[in-house]
């Protein structure tokens, strides 16, 4: 399972999953529904019977058909086995390593687009290439889910839990690796809130204090999510509360008489800014939604309040007030949220559309702007040198500063977004005011360009080096 992402700041290492079935003979290559029955395992008379009353047979069996067997059948002669074993030093035994998983994947993209594709018999290929994926797939999910969903995992037995728990993993893997290739839609969908992956992801998190709720709303996710968030530590401020129940989470509920707005660096105080709550309820009272536009004057940051129309295009902001983002006292947040809230919105606004960039040509990828900079140097050059011809040092000087980039303005640009906390009334006497924007945020996240959802434990993921896989 190492080919999936794993966070830097892990309170566990990543599993590491024992090679078992070292005894027992490779897989054939032919017909994957048979291959028990090759293999001498009682099953003419029932499909399930290659379960032996024996755990540790079983999960030797379960590894070298459901694991490597599936392997083989999804990456043809590209799979070699010992790419995915490899000796641990840290528990002195042979482990299963799947790291190389996306470099071989893409590898079989590129024959089946290269050979496959344009052969004489590529349609032919590629579709009998699709039935053996489905029919592969199909028995795999099958044969374990039964196994699983029977509880023939003994679930004291760590050992067995960890040799079973890559399969639903494998199979979202090759799932998804389908998807890329034949765009499938006949494989079937993975399900594994009662599997071993997810119970080994359930003690994990329960172990560090995630409430019952939050643990079973993240493994209905899928075995990928639960398996990189069993590793995140939970940070003090979300911390499992002792009225979390299965049904119910109150671990980000706020208490109204202590919470408090928080600073982005605690030590370091500052003014709050924020807009006029007689302003607010006006625009409430017209029907209208409230934006804040916020700017950036000399690195000090500036908010008006402004009504939405059609043609303005605002970021909505979701948080969660445990994150120290909710203000009960006003319509205000500490200049320095504010000043990183701006950075954030702006680096937002300047997302396009997906596009070739030039780091795809490997051209200059340290300086992507390095072209328009060279361009713009030598237009800098030419003017100097028909203005004062021979002034070498000037010429230099100015390449330099042209090279370097125009200087901050003293004012940036403005950026608009709705954030509950400034743009919902908060004093009493503006109680029917609240009810109706309250009521207003459906419309107002749906007419929002963007929503940018910001959480203290989202926020401490390392979003780098995925891969489509």
């Amino acid at each position: 399972m190492n080919h999936l992402p794993w966070p830097r700041n892990e309170q566990y290492p990543p599993l590491q999953i024992p090679y078992v079935c070292s005894d027992l003979p490779d897989f054939d290559g032919l017909d994957f529904k048979e291959y028990p029955i090759r293999r001498g395992w009682p099953t003419p008379s029932n499909k399930f019977q290659w379960i032996d009353p024996c755990q540790r047979i079983t999960g030797k069996r379960v590894q070298n058909w459901l694991l490597f067997g599936l392997l083989q059948v999804f990456l043809g002669h590209h799979f070699k086995k010992q790419d995915f074993i490899t000796w641990s030093s840290s528990s002195d035994t042979w482990i299963s390593d799947s790291s190389r998983l996306p470099h071989v994947c893409s590898d079989v993209i590129g024959w089946i687009q290269r050979d496959v594709q344009l052969s004489k018999v590529g349609s032919s290929a590629r579709k009998n290439l699709r039935q053996k994926w489905v029919a592969a797939f199909s028995e795999a999910k099958l044969q374990y889910e039964f196994y699983c969903g029977n509880l023939y995992v003994d679930l004291d037995d760590e050992l067995l839990q960890l040799v079973v728990c890559p399969i639903p993993i494998l199979l979202q893997t090759l799932k998804r690796f389908a998807r890329r290739v034949f765009w499938l839609d006949e494989i079937p969908v993975v399900e594994d809130a009662d599997l071993a992956p997810a119970r080994l992801s359930m003690l994990r998190m329960l172990d560090e204090r995630w409430c019952e709720s939050q643990v079973w709303s993240l493994l209905r996710l899928g075995p990928f999510l639960a398996h990189y968030v069993s590793a995140l530590p939970r940070s003090q401020l979300n911390s499992h509360d002792a009225g979390c129940s299965f049904h119910t989470c109150v671990t980000n509920n706020v208490d109204e008489s202590t919470n408090k707005t928080r600073h982005v660096q605690d030590t370091r105080q500052c003014d709050f800014i924020g807009i006029d709550a007689v302003q607010l309820g006006d625009l409430i009272q017209k029907n209208h939604i409230p934006i804040i536009q916020l700017r950036l004057v000399n690195g000090k940051p500036k908010m008006e309040m402004v009504a939405a129309d059609l043609s303005m295009q605002y970021m909505s902001i979701s948080h969660v007030w445990a994150g120290g983002l909710g203000n009960f006292k006003a319509n205000k947040l500490p200049s320095c949220q504010s000043a990183r809230l701006y950075r954030r919105l702006d680096a937002l606004t300047r997302l396009r559309p997906s596009r070739p960039k030039l780091e795809d040509f490997d051209i200059h990828a340290q300086h992507p702007d390095w072209l328009g900079l060279c361009l713009r140097a030598i237009q800098a050059l030419q003017m100097r040198a028909v203005k004062s011809a021979g002034r070498t040092k000037e010429t230099i000087n100015c390449i330099h500063r042209t090279c370097a980039g125009p200087s901050e303005p003293e004012e940036l640009p403005p950026v608009y977004f709705w954030m509950d906390t400034l743009c919902i009334p908060i004093s009493p006497q503006h109680r029917d005011l609240r009810q109706k924007a309250i009521g207003n945020m459906a419309l107002t996240y749906a007419a929002a360009k963007r929503c940018l959802v910001l959480d203290p434990e989202l926020e401490r993921i390392e979003m780098k080096g995925l891969t489509p896989l």
